[in-house]
């Protein structure tokens, strides 16, 4: 007698990945997928068992029409299933008909049978009891972003989950000087400071060839440890002239959320046409998983002038927005700067970018509401 996991496949991999990796279901021997013609063209099966790491020899698929009864019916009895073996069916997955046609089926026989179902926003598997309340199954296995990003088909080709350069307090002290200079309230010329070693980045800097007026201050509050003799490093510059931001977003998210290293990366490049090959190569700033959803930020500490800035700003949100299509149908977006130049007049977020943000459900934050607001952004997560 074998255990069978049965999945019914549609474009939400989540949680037919959970079932597959989660350790309630460790001791499954085989693996059906019933599928239909659509997930076949852009291989939902063959993504997730990439994701996943089951071989292709331990799993069995079916292809039925998504909506037709007789149909599932007539491909699950051809299928020759061995009535002796116990049948564990995740009922998440699939269209409407597919969950009531697939529970018809093995209801009609003595099959042994347990049906289970995943509740979105809740981190539990329900047991589908017929005469009795459900049982609720925590969920121990946790998704990471490589995991959820291969469940896909979105080629990796660079990802980051190394620790971040500098300590989070230093990245927070660079903030509040950046926005106490922004307000004429701070006694650090940072933005200046900074200014001036961008044409240095990626190369680093001597101090006894190049003068900065306030760096060598500057760092001392900082409390980097900086070799005066060698100077600074092309990484060290690269953090001062815009990375810390990135790093201090990572830093407030991993904290706060409480992710382990797999479920927060950074300076992802993935590849991938989509199913209407609209798109090839993006970068993606910082990827984590929380709550079995995905959530993507954008940092950009400036986003240029003039004209510039609506051609920018529209091109990340359109960006953010292709993504989801094809990343899922639970994705969390956000779009987070250091500019105030989204603002009108009277300060408030231009009508016309904030609808735009509206339609493509993306959290947009600026300088004048980062502190508050990303501490709202992510206690609403």
């Amino acid at each position: 007698m074998a255990k069978v996991l049965i999945s019914l496949v549609s474009l939400q991999r989540v949680p037919n990945v959970l079932a597959i990796k989660d350790p309630f279901f460790e001791n499954i021997d085989r693996y059906l997928f019933i599928s239909t013609e659509e997930m076949e063209k852009i291989g939902v099966v063959e993504h997730m068992l990439d994701s996943t790491g089951i071989g292709s020899n331990n799993c069995q698929k079916i292809v039925v029409e998504a909506d037709s009864w007789q149909d599932i019916h007539h491909e699950l009895s051809k299928a020759n299933l061995d009535v002796s073996n116990e049948y564990y069916i995740n009922l998440t997955g699939g269209t409407k008909v597919m969950s009531l046609a697939v529970f018809s089926f093995f209801n009609q026989q003595n099959w042994q049978v347990s049906y289970f179902y995943f509740p979105i926003k809740k981190n539990v598997i329900q047991q589908i009891l017929l005469d009795q309340d459900s049982i609720e199954i925590p969920i121990t296995f946790e998704i990471g972003v490589t995991e959820y990003l291969q469940s896909y088909g979105l080629r990796i080709e660079a990802i980051d989950f190394s620790p971040p350069h500098k300590p989070q307090h230093v990245s927070r002290q660079i903030l509040d000087f950046y926005l106490a200079q922004k307000t004429g309230s701070g006694t650090h010329q940072f933005w200046t400071i900074t200014g001036k070693l961008r044409p240095f980045r990626g190369k680093g800097i001597q101090f006894d060839q190049t003068e900065i007026p306030g760096l060598s201050q500057l760092i001392s509050d900082l409390s980097m440890p900086i070799d005066q003799q060698e100077g600074l490093h092309a990484t060290e510059i690269d953090y001062l002239t815009g990375g810390w931001f990135e790093e201090w977003i990572y830093q407030e998210v991993k904290e706060t959320l409480g992710l382990t290293t797999k479920s927060i990366a950074r300076n992802l490049q993935i590849n991938w046409l989509g199913r209407d090959a609209a798109h090839g190569k993006n970068e993606l700033d910082i990827v984590f998983m929380y709550g079995n959803t995905i959530h993507v930020i954008e940092c950009k500490a400036g986003i240029g002038k003039g004209g510039s800035i609506n051609d920018r700003y529209t091109r990340a949100l359109n960006q953010l927005a292709v993504l989801r299509k094809d990343m899922g149908l639970r994705v969390n977006m956000a779009f987070i700067t250091l500019t105030t130049q989204l603002r009108d007049k009277q300060g408030e977020i231009d009508e016309a970018l904030a609808a735009r943000a509206n339609v493509l459900s993306i959290t947009i934050l600026d300088r004048k509401n980062i502190i508050p607001g990303f501490r709202d952004y992510l206690a609403k997560l």
